[in-house]
């Protein structure tokens, strides 16, 4: 009863007892309460601790991030530095040739569409059918020959091509022949690359100009002129007369010529490079082959009625229509049909080769050398070959082609392909800035496409005449880099 109650029968003793223990077991919670206190604030500590380094992890992997994103964006600067650089480097032949075969796939691909879907538009095909139909009956009278846009005035090389054509499309049929143009276009692409590429005449930049054309597109696939055989057989010398092949040159240059008088504008460049070749045999042998070609060529009318032949297929005194002109419309038309405008360019012509001559091809005397040697039938030693030598050849040949489009007495809108392919070497070859390179470039271009109607304007025309000029006195301007005739 007494320990029932609370322990009030209990002893001193046994309450002291008690007490004491009721005391350790209240020291024990508090003593448990501390602990239990310091484990959750450190646990606390630690996960501020944890939420502190967390932090400076992100931190570290952001600066870290930020680091490797600025270093990756410096190689990415250096590597589009180096590839512009490249770009810029007419020198560097890898990326020369990368950019000549984008240029020839792209626009090949355009070529194909050009031919699916512009529209053909008739002008000289139909009347050189009918040429050809001529000469297949058996007529060998140049000056019977006729078709729906006059007589024939093109030497024998012209019938046998568009005869292979009549051939080929199965009697004329348009879209075969379009598609025919259409390889020839690619040939004389790749030929002009290769020109390009070889002689390092402009940056790898500046290779897409010779797709960019408009008109020329419409002269190979819309048109079918003769001229874009001229181009394609002209290109294929100046390559020949830059890999050191004279005398092949010189039988392409003869083909050319034997298809359309215009190939002429070459000759005088192709004689300044023969006069200082290997030997006087060389010479000799490439004139003979080409005469040899000429002669071949012209054969079955020559042997039969040569004086109309000659007449017809190399008439030098012809008339030109003042409505057509692309380059003098700008001139009255009394003006441009007179004897005296014609023997005016003619003399201008024959002293922009001499001044071209002795200040771009060969100068410093060398001119003077050339001449006095094959006078006295001395052997000059043909230059070693190189990129620079063969750019050379290809700007003395392409500056003497040019002169005589500057200063010829009417262009029409097909002679365009007579140049277009060499614009980007000849503007380059002077000091205008890049800018001003690419402006000219595109005047000229727009010059080559009618702005009223089917024609040009004298507006126009007189564009055209100026940017010639200009081109011309650039390149008077410029040093001669690197002579051919060295």
């Amino acid at each position: 009863a007494p320990l029932e109650g609370g322990g009030a029968g209990a002893t001193p003793q046994e309450q002291q007892e008690r007490h004491g223990g009721e005391e350790g077991q209240q020291g024990h919670a508090r003593a448990d309460g501390r602990r239990h206190r310091r484990i959750s604030s450190s646990g606390a500590m630690d996960e501020n601790e944890r939420r502190l380094h967390r932090r400076q992890l992100s931190a570290d992997w952001q600066r870290q991030f930020e680091q490797q994103r600025f270093r990756q964006r410096g190689r990415l600067a250096d590597r589009v530095g180096a590839a512009l650089a490249r770009l810029n480097n007419p020198d560097d032949t890898r990326a020369m040739r990368l950019v000549a075969l984008l240029c020839f796939v792209m626009d090949a691909c355009l070529c194909f569409a050009i031919v699916k879907r512009v529209p053909y538009t008739e002008v000289d095909w139909t009347a050189y059918m009918e040429q050809v139909d001529t000469f297949a009956a058996g007529e060998r009278d140049y000056s019977a020959i006729h078709g729906g846009t006059g007589p024939l005035v093109y030497p024998a090389g012209h019938v046998y091509v568009f005869r292979t054509l009549q051939a080929i499309t199965g009697g004329g049929d348009i879209q075969l022949a379009q598609r025919a143009f259409g390889a020839l276009y690619l040939v004389n692409l790749a030929l002009g690359l290769a020109v390009y590429v070889e002689g390092r005449l402009v940056p790898p930049w500046a290779l897409p100009l010779l797709v960019l054309s408009k008109r020329l597109h419409s002269i190979f696939l819309l048109r079918l002129f003769n001229d874009g055989v001229v181009a394609t057989l002209s290109m294929l010398a100046v390559l020949l007369m830059m890999r050191q092949r004279p005398c092949a040159a010189l039988v392409a240059h003869s083909a050319a010529v034997s298809v359309k008088m215009s190939a002429l504008l070459y000759a005088p460049a192709f004689a300044l490079l023969l006069a200082q070749s290997q030997s006087l045999g060389i010479v000799a042998q490439s004139l003979a082959l080409a005469a040899a070609l000429q002669l071949c060529v012209g054969a079955p009318f020559l042997l039969q009625h040569p004086r109309e032949y000659v007449a017809c297929a190399f008439n030098f005194g012809r008339q030109f229509v003042h409505y057509w002109s692309v380059n003098f419309k700008w001139v009255p038309e009394a003006t441009f049909s007179s004897k005296g405008f014609a023997a005016g360019l003619l003399g201008a012509h024959l002293l922009l080769l001499g001044v071209f001559a002795a200040r771009r091809w060969a100068p410093h005397g060398r001119l003077r050398h050339i001449v006095s040697a094959n006078l006295r039938l001395r052997t000059l030693p043909f230059p070693e070959g190189g990129h620079a030598r063969a750019g050379a050849t290809a700007r003395v040949l392409l500056e003497c082609n040019f002169a005589g489009i500057a200063l010829a007495r009417s262009l029409h809108f097909q002679f365009y392909a007579w140049y277009a392919h060499g614009l980007p070497a000849l503007l380059w070859a002077t000091r205008l800035p890049a800018a001003a390179k690419l402006l000219l470039w595109a005047a000229i271009e727009a010059c080559w496409n009618p702005w009223e109607g089917e024609s040009s304007t004298p507006g126009s025309s007189a564009l055209l005449a100026a940017c010639h000029a200009l081109l011309l006195l650039a390149l008077l301007a410029a040093p001669a880099a690197s002579s051919a005739s060295s």
